[in-house]
Formats: structure tokens, sequence, C-alpha cells
């Protein structure tokens, strides 16, 4: 994730289902440049900030590990939100 240079890159969000992942959602991720954003909380280690296109339906209820920019709780809430997801489980279709 930390290697990324496209702005507005597409990807996944995964979460692990016992020896696989599995997409809950697809958003897009971009370069992170600290000096020119507007964050609402710090980016955890290991986590990276994702903007959410769209969530599986069953996916909607997935709680987030930690609360969204407007403190959305869930997956679902957060559709067309900045949220942060843990960068291991955030892949780049083609990659």
């Amino acid at each position: 994730m930390d290697d990324i240079t496209e702005k507005m890159t597409p990807c996944e969000l995964h979460i692990s289902v016992g020896d696989i992942t599995v997409v809950e959602a697809t958003g897009v991720v971009s370069p992170v440049d600290p000096k020119n954003i507007l964050v609402v909380h710090p980016i955890p280690p290991g986590y990276f900030r994702v903007l959410v296109d769209r969530v599986v339906k069953d996916y909607r209820e997935v709680g987030l590990d930690f609360h969204g920019g407007d403190r959305e709780k869930t997956l679902g809430q957060a559709e067309h939100s900045f949220i942060v997801w843990r960068k291991r489980y955030i892949l780049i279709p083609g990659a």
C-alpha cells in the first residue's frame, strides 16, 4: 500500500474468513501526502485511508475497527466515505 503512486487506485476491501479472504467492499486508495491532507483522525499503524465506493450487501453491518470521519460505525454506513482499513486486507486488482 505504501508504494501506491496513482491517485484514485481501485481496490477491494477484504476480511479474513478462515484460510481465505472475502471481498466486502470496493473503493479507491490514493497516495497520502501528509502535508496536503485533511484527516479527521490519525491513520493508525498498519492501516490505510480508503474511500469506500460499494459495499457487498451481506457485509453492510460489519463493524469498523475505527469509526469513520462522520462517526460511521459499520461498513454500510461508510459507503461513499473515507475510512481506515487494515493494509493487509486491501487488495489492488491485477497487482
